[in-house]
């Protein structure tokens, strides 16, 4: 086995295991009367995303062939610094509010994935806006 190869199954292991515990624990957050949801499907959602994730690319792994020919090799720094983003993220929201984080993390990922400086400027505050709009206003969910 390849040293790339034995990389790609350990971090697939890494994200199916960090999406079953985020599932689990999402799981564990108290229900809201009368069926409404609670604060844990966002999260429970979430992880069940990133554990789907990591079996697929486990499975990707373990056929190594589709996946050297998926074009994506090379490019864990940009995985591992999403990730990174997402692992600090709850931490800055303490600090700095909600929509000034998610909108900092917006940017970042936009700067990472490449897009133009301006481009990654208005999609952060466009889809920070909407967040606002959706989850404060209409919603009425404290962020």
């Amino acid at each position: 086995m390849k040293v790339d190869r034995i990389s790609e199954i350990i971090f697939s292991v890494i994200v199916t295991a960090l999406g079953l515990l985020v599932f689990v624990t999402a799981r564990g957050f108290p229900e809201l009367p009368e069926g409404h949801p609670g604060p844990g499907l966002f999260p429970a959602y979430l992880g069940g995303g990133l554990l789907l994730c990591g079996i697929l690319l486990l499975i990707n792994a373990l056929k190594f062939q589709a996946f050297q020919t998926s074009g994506f090799e090379g490019k864990w720094i940009l995985v591992v610094s999403i990730l990174a983003i997402m692992v600090i993220f709850p931490f800055f929201y303490r600090l700095v509010g909600f929509f000034v984080a998610i909108a900092f993390a917006i940017l970042l990922v936009g700067l990472l994935m490449r897009l133009k400086f301006i481009s990654a400027i208005l999609t952060s505050l466009i889809t920070t806006g909407f967040i606002y709009l959706v989850f404060n206003q209409i919603l009425h969910v404290p962020l």
